[in-house]
């Protein structure tokens, strides 16, 4: 199956449920190698759901730690 696969591609006899452990699982073997080390599966699994490691002041919110508007929240201001 294509590693980029979407609902399109997804055989229609399997579940949402399927599709969504199909794409889990894509994620986890993706992120084996992140942070520039090898994970274990655990640690794999940590990083391919949670984008951000840590809540520091270089991975966290802007706007908890400098009181700036997030990136999200400047397009939005600039779509208006």
């Amino acid at each position: 199956m294509n590693p980029s696969s979407t609902i399109a591609d997804f055989p229609p006899e399997f579940s949402q449920r399927a599709l969504r452990r199909h794409h889990r699982a894509r994620l986890i073997a993706r992120h084996r190698r992140h942070f520039g080390r090898v994970l274990t599966g655990e640690e794999a699994a940590k990083a391919a759901t949670t984008p951000t490691p840590c809540s520091c002041w270089m991975c966290g919110s802007p706007r908890r730690h400098f009181g700036r508007p997030t990136i999200q929240e400047i397009r939005a201001t600039l779509a208006d």
